[in-house]
C-alpha cells in the first residue's frame, strides 16, 4: 500500500528506521497535488510537522512515497498515534506528471499538541 511521508519518517530523518523496520520500500519523492496547511508542532519538547486536512489552504507539500506491506499499516498507525495525534486518510500526490493515491497522516482533531502557527506555513520538513 502506498503511504505519503512528509515528516520525521522521511529518508535521512530521525524516525526513518521505523519504516525500514516495517519492511517499507522507498519509491520516489512526490508533491501533494493540492495545497495543505503544514505547521510545526511541539509535543513534550519535541518538534515535528503535521498537515491539517484542509485542502486549498497553504502550500503543496514535499514528501516521499513508500510502499508499506498491507499487514503493517496498523503498526504504522500505532507509531503515528492514531487516532489521538494523527488520522490516516487518502491524498493525491504527483511525481513526474503521474498522480498517485496514497495514505497520509493528518493532524487529528483530538490532538492536544501545541501548534506553532505563529510561524509561516511550511512546504517541506528538513532535519
Amino acid at each position: 500500500m502506498l503511504v505519503y511521508i512528509y515528516g520525521t519518517l522521511k529518508n535521512n530523518c530521525i524516525n526513518n528506521g521505523i519504516l525500514k523496520n516495517l519492511s517499507a520500500q522507498f519509491l520516489f519523492p512526490a508533491e501533494t497535488v493540492e495545497k495543505f496547511p503544514m505547521y510545526l508542532s511541539e509535543n513534550m519538547m519535541e518538534y515535528f510537522p503535521y498537515i491539517e486536512n484542509q485542502p486549498g489552504i497553504g502550500n503543496t507539500i514535499q514528501g516521499e512515497v513508500w510502499d508499506l506491506p498491507h499487514q503493517n499499516i496498523k503498526k504504522l498507525d500505532y507509531f503515528e498515534g492514531v487516532p489521538d495525534l494523527y488520522v490516516r486518510d487518502k491524498i493525491k500526490v504527483e511525481f513526474e506528471n503521474n498522480i498517485y493515491d496514497c495514505f497520509c497522516y493528518f493532524k487529528s482533531e483530538n490532538s492536544e499538541t501545541e501548534t506553532l502557527k505563529e510561524k509561516d506555513l511550511m512546504d517541506e520538513w528538513i532535519e
